[in-house]
């Protein structure tokens, strides 16, 4: 073969390669301050048109964070983001209509997951709770597949935002334990690895033992971290905690994607020092931190960023 002939097949197989290892378009998951059914409709039909327009992935994973887990009057649920009280049936209601608007505007051969998330801070995390939680996602499924066809588009998952300086591993870990215990549908953890190599030591108490199992070794659980820290810090963290499982255990964690926050730091004008990763910035350091050894090897499905906007 001439060398004419010879470049530019070369360069159609690099741009191939190059293309190969590209961030997926990413979703916009956000931080839940609005209680209303009939706006998140409207949000889930504009996700499914940025779907149809091509900026939005056909296949995406977008989280619904809730709050902090709260309790009254007998009924489990979450603060939301702007101080208010709803209970899980509540939840659930603002999880369907988002899930309906999807498919009612998106094409049908896309696919979402919505993660219904809370967080390991407060004084209600615990197994009652995480019970309740998992109860609350079968029934959001039961929804999606009682309606004609959302459920052969759309799923419900659970999520909780663990994070090492909120609550000890004592009082986390039950809270997984729980949603194990009536769950139908897996759940997403989005938390951190606070403190952990190669910063120092873990922060709250927590070993690698302890955020595997809530991340990983736990039936439910899937991993999808928060990767804000624009050094890679936080990739390399998670990639440390996958090699002491593989020691340890003989597994290998199943990274499902990564959670940036870029979109929040400017909803708020908020410089975001050092963690504000866009979302193809922390999949990338994700996916190249995971790949950097044979054992660990891995390209995550999912990408999203975080808003405030809702």
């Amino acid at each position: 073969m001439s060398a004419r002939r010879l470049v530019p097949i070369l360069v159609a197989a690099l741009a191939l390669a190059s293309s190969a290892h590209a961030a997926p378009l990413h979703s916009i998951s956000r931080y839940v301050a609005n209680a209303d059914p009939s706006r998140w409709y409207d949000l889930g039909c504009a996700l499914g048109n940025a779907v149809t327009a091509g900026t939005r992935p056909k296949d995406a994973l977008v989280i619904l964070a809730f709050g902090d887990p709260a309790a009254s009057g007998g009924s489990y649920g979450a603060h939301l983001f702007d101080g208010s009280f709803r209970t899980t049936a509540q939840l659930r209601a603002v999880a369907q209509q988002y899930g309906y608007g999807y498919w009612v505007c998106s094409p049908y051969d896309s696919e979402l997951q919505i993660v219904l998330g809370t967080t390991n801070h407060g004084t209600h995390v615990g197994y009652a709770h995480g019970a309740a939680w998992a109860r609350m996602v079968n029934a959001t499924n039961d929804y999606f597949a009682a309606n004609c066809c959302i459920a052969g588009q759309v799923s419900a998952l659970g999520g909780i935002d663990a994070e090492l300086d909120w609550n000890a591993p004592a009082v986390t870990i039950p809270w997984a334990n729980g949603y194990d215990s009536a769950n139908a549908w897996s759940y997403i953890e989005f938390g951190d690895a606070a403190g952990c190599p190669p910063v120092g030591s873990c922060n709250g108490g927590w070993t690698y033992a302890d955020i595997w199992s809530i991340a990983w070794g736990i039936a439910p659980a899937l991993p999808l971290p928060q990767i804000y820290n624009e050094r890679g810090t936080q990739a390399a963290q998670w990639e440390n905690i996958d090699l002491w499982g593989i020691a340890s255990k003989g597994i290998k964690m199943g990274f499902r994607g990564s959670l940036a926050q870029h979109q929040a730091c400017v909803d708020r004008s908020d410089p975001c020092p050092g963690t504000g990763n866009t979302a193809d910035q922390g999949w990338t350091q994700l996916r190249d931190a995971l790949n950097s050894r044979a054992s660990t090897a891995l390209t995550p499905r999912w990408s999203t960023d975080i808003s405030w906007r809702n």
